[in-house]
């Protein structure tokens, strides 16, 4: 257990630019804090980085863009309403 960790303090710029959101972010909208992280990661299967935010109900529609505090400075944000990875759940029935 104690390489791994050793491992990433050792790279972490380069983990910190793979992984933009670890959880805590500020989310904005327009220079107004609407929001927090509560987890991210890269989403490899997506190859993008997602990550899960609490914000106000109202805010949550499709087409409002938001901009999210990371490690590696703002970074503009949007609501995905489907399925990230396979919307259609096709690859689960083939």
């Amino acid at each position: 257990a104690g390489l791994s960790w050793i491992t990433i303090l050792r790279r972490r710029e380069n983990f910190c630019a793979a992984f933009d959101c670890f959880g805590n972010e500020a989310v904005y909208q327009e220079g107004k804090l609407v929001g927090l992280i509560t987890s991210g990661a890269f989403g490899h299967r997506a190859n993008k980085s997602l990550a899960f935010a609490y914000i106000k109900s109202s805010l949550a529609k499709k087409d409002n863009e938001f901009q999210v505090l990371t490690s590696v400075g703002m970074r503009n944000a949007h609501i995905a309403l489907e399925a990230i990875y396979d919307p259609k759940n096709q690859k689960l029935r083939s």
